[in-house]
């Protein structure tokens, strides 16, 4: 078990990490893990809570579930205050043994929240087979798989689940967890038009602090578990910053992406994202979580190899476009 929050230097992105990483390396032998998200209704029950207690209610709940059962038969349970998952991958590579194995573990941890009235919502809880494919799959459950059940109510099978943050599919794609990031930034860049916009009287200075806290937060959150993404799936996320440049320095459409984030000192998305990548392995590489130092200890697959993994990015080659910033940045130092 790992419960992560409110210890100290354990964050969200460890804990989905952890479980991706889990899901890649079941994926180099061709096994399938089956994860299973549950939605605990009322935990912060804000209508009954004091004003004094609402912002201990996370904390509250933590100790409260302290005594949660630990599963048997290697299943995982990793708990982040209210979110709480099981996962587990068979060596045989039976779904049917995948799924005895989890609903062992589903029934003591649904006995548990009966004997505690903690309320848990199945029809919001998810189950995710995950699978390796190099394209988009679309949900197909076989007929002959149970179904998974919490106090026998059925759990569905989803294609994909946002957990801590972070949406994830079954194929670990990551598509559609930047597909919700960049409408999420859009969003955020429409109210904040008037302020970076080109007619704005903000100062550059201004304009760029407000874009890397507001929208590159948003774009970023999380980036060392999906930046190994597809490039041109990324690049969907580039494009908003590329137009925040162009905007901000109000620059003609003729002027180069690569010169303009040279002009304002702005890292590409894709440096931005394999420098936070770097920090967070090095941490969790050493970081007093034995599980999580454990998931992070591996080789990453070669670029030519099926599977990519998180570690992935800390070698890849620069993209072109930070390639060309890279390109002109070395040539200003040579000249100064």
């Amino acid at each position: 078990m790992n419960s992560s929050v409110f210890r100290p230097a354990h964050s969200c992105p460890q804990q989905v990490l952890r479980l991706v990483e889990y899901v890649t390396e079941g994926f180099k032998s061709r096994q399938k893990t089956v994860a299973v998200f549950f939605d605990v209704a009322k935990a912060f029950d804000r209508s009954r809570s004091s004003a004094r207690l609402r912002p201990l209610s996370p904390l509250l709940y933590s100790a409260y579930t302290n005594d949660i059962p630990r599963p048997s038969s290697g299943v995982q349970l990793a708990l982040f205050a209210d979110d709480t998952a099981l996962f587990y991958r068979c060596r045989n590579r039976s779904t049917l043994s995948t799924i005895l194995h989890l609903q062992r573990a589903i029934d003591e941890l649904g006995q548990w929240f009966r004997l505690w009235r903690i309320e848990v919502n199945p029809d919001k809880s998810a189950a995710i087979q995950f699978k390796y494919s190099k394209h988009r799959s679309q949900l197909v459950v076989d007929w002959n798989t149970p179904s998974l059940k919490m106090l026998n109510a059925k759990i569905p099978w989803q294609r994909s689940y946002k957990y801590l943050g972070v949406t994830l599919d079954k194929n670990l794609h990551f598509r559609e967890h930047i597909a919700r990031v960049r409408k999420n930034a859009l969003f955020y860049t429409a109210r904040l038009g008037a302020m970076l916009g080109r007619k704005s009287k903000l100062s550059r200075r201004n304009k760029l602090t407000l874009y890397k806290m507001c929208i590159r937060t948003v774009l970023t959150y999380a980036s060392p578990v999906f930046a190994h993404a597809a490039p041109e799936a990324l690049y969907r996320l580039q494009v908003i910053q590329n137009k925040f440049c162009r905007a901000a320095t109000d620059a003609h459409w003729c002027v180069r992406n690569s010169i303009l984030h040279r002009d304002l000192e702005l890292p590409t998305l894709s440096k931005y994202m394999k420098d936070a990548s770097k920090r967070f392995f090095d941490i969790a590489g050493s970081h007093p979580n034995a599980l999580l130092r454990a998931a992070v200890d591996y080789q990453p697959p070669p670029p030519t190899h099926y599977i990519r993994r998180p570690r992935n990015v800390l070698f890849d080659p620069p993209d072109a476009l930070t390639a060309a910033v890279d390109s002109l940045n070395d040539v200003n130092d040579t000249h100064d």
